[in-house]
């Protein structure tokens, strides 16, 4: 998902980022690191993801399941440190030209997986795609793609439409991994399932509805993984994901229910790991007018007070949860406290009848839920919730695929998803609200957002950035009740306890070329 993608993001944790861009070794990977002398390293990696993607090209992908597997296969300009600083990838120099341009001095030893050297071309051609294409195009709204020009093979002067602060969390994001003009413009539609890009592996193989299969790449820039072939697997099912680990049929999974990581975290033959994410759980109310019932403030308003918000997150993610202090992740260095809508029943009854709606005359919502994700428990409770004060809730469910589009189309009253969001900026959580941006299910783009999006994208003082993004979140959440963040969760894996050198990260799609995995 966007935003679980991964968007969000999506950018990964800084641990993984940083190591997808390291240097050459001289191992062979196939060496014993312990130095024991016993354990001898398998030759493949075997990771499940919770569903298919719909596609793995950077900027047309908006699904975590995708960045899993394209954060192996592309790789970003800079990279992020612990402290938010931005250090080299396929970028080993920059300098500021003025308020707008920034120049990048390129790797000279990079070459993409069908034997292209990367050049000033590509990246070139890269911002411009991503400027212009529906599911990256909001996102880098900021840049100017025209503009963007080549000054040598190696050399390329980045563009911004003004002062954009937070341009290195932009260029550091999934959705500015580079992509080969050549492979891209050859390909054509087939580009979104045969991804060429510069990174430890190469695409092999699409099986659809089962796996992605990769090879690394022996002409790789950077260090080289300890093991040849990488599979993704798709198993929807999340407790058929803790299966595969437990019977030792993979080694890594993604996004375990949350039962298995307790029951699993004593397990002599499972390693559980829990890392920090930007993500949350939403509900967006379409606030665009379009649906009659939620058009009404008061409506949306009675909808917030009938949440019991901190019974929801914990009743889904026990003390894995994280109560909400505000409209989006307590990951984002920007959150603020708000003044939150406290569980209040009786005011959302009185709110309902101001609206003139009555038990024989309720409030009709149409409630759009993913079917088979994380998310289930927490709308069903939101379910009963807004049932309870006189709400007559539709609960409709249906995959990414078929509810995206009608999300999209501003139907229906309410839709719930989980995201993981790219980059540690407010600015880019907007986004969501933007209605340029495709990736936008939340109906509602208040212009008092966009102009204070505006304001913090140019601000570079970051305390006033943060003064002008709080002042947005209040609008957004206080005054527009357009979004309601239902609780924070942590982001978590399975793993064999075969597994070595494994850094999860917030986002969801951890780079897996440090990975070392020994036979049982």
């Amino acid at each position: 998902m966007k935003r679980f993608l991964a968007m969000i993001l999506s950018v990964c944790m800084l641990a993984s980022l940083l190591t997808a861009c390291g240097g050459k070794t001289d191992g062979d990977g196939t060496n014993d690191p312990a130095g024991t002398g016993e354990r001898v390293v398998k030759d493949s990696l075997s990771v499940i993801l919770g569903g298919e993607p719909t596609n793995i090209d950077p900027q047309n992908c908006s699904q975590n399941n995708g960045f899993a597997i394209m954060k192996q296969i592309f790789q970003t300009l800079v990279t992020l440190n612990e402290n938010g600083e931005p250090v080299p990838c396929l970028a080993e120099s920059w300098e500021q030209i003025d308020d707008v341009t920034w120049r990048f001095k390129l790797r000279d030893d990079v070459y993409f997986h069908n034997g292209e050297k990367m050049t000033a071309e590509d990246v070139r051609y890269t911002i411009e795609r991503a400027t212009v294409t529906s599911n990256s195009m909001g996102m880098f709204a900021n840049f100017d793609g025209e503009k963007t020009a080549v000054v040598d093979d190696n050399t390329i002067d980045i563009v911004t439409k003004t002062v954009f602060a937070p341009i290195f969390a932009y260029l550091s994001m999934t959705r500015a991994m580079i992509v080969n003009k050549k492979a891209i413009e050859e390909a054509g539609d087939s580009a979104l399932h045969n991804p060429v890009g510069t990174g430890a592996f190469k695409f092999v193989s699409w099986n659809s509805g089962t796996s992605v299969t990769l090879e690394r790449n022996d002409q790789y820039w950077g260090d080289a993984p300890a093991y040849s072939n990488l599979t993704f697997r798709f198993v929807t099912e999340a407790a058929s994901r803790a299966i595969e680990i437990e019977t030792g049929n993979a080694d890594i999974a993604y996004s375990p229910d949350i039962s298995d990581v307790v029951r699993l975290s004593s397990s002599d033959t499972v390693a559980t790991q829990t890392v920090p994410s930007y993500g949350a759980v939403s509900l967006y109310i379409n606030a665009s007018g379009s649906d009659p019932v939620t058009a009404d403030v008061r409506v949306r308003q009675a909808m917030a007070y009938a949440l019991n918000v901190e019974d929801i997150v914990y009743g889904t993610y026990g003390d894995l949860g994280i109560v909400p202090v505000g409209v989006c992740s307590s990951g984002f260095s920007s959150t603020v406290p708000l003044d939150l809508f406290e569980y209040n029943p009786e005011k959302a009854k009185e709110l309902l009848a101001e609206a003139g709606y009555s038990e024989s005359n309720p409030a009709k919502l149409t409630f759009y839920v993913y079917a088979g994700n994380e998310t289930n428990p927490m709308a069903e409770m939101c379910q009963n919730y807004w049932t309870a004060v006189g709400f007559d809730v539709e609960y409709v469910q249906g995959d990414w695929a078929s509810l995206s589009p009608i999300v999209k189309n501003y139907e229906g009253s309410v839709w719930i998803c989980a995201w993981s969001y790219a980059v540690d900026d407010f600015g880019f959580f907007i986004n969501d609200f933007d209605p340029n941006y495709t990736g936008n299910f939340t109906y509602a783009y208040d212009e008092r957002i966009a102009e204070l999006k505006a304001r913090g994208a140019e601000e570079t003082d970051p305390e006033q950035r943060k003064a002008i993004y709080a002042e947005a979140q209040k609008v957004l959440y206080n005054d527009d009740v357009a979004s309601i963040n239902l609780g924070d969760r942590s982001t978590s894996y399975l793993l064999s306890k075969n597994v070595e050198g494994f850094e999860g990260d917030g986002a969801g799609c951890p780079y897996l070329g440090n990975v070392v995995v020994y036979e049982n």
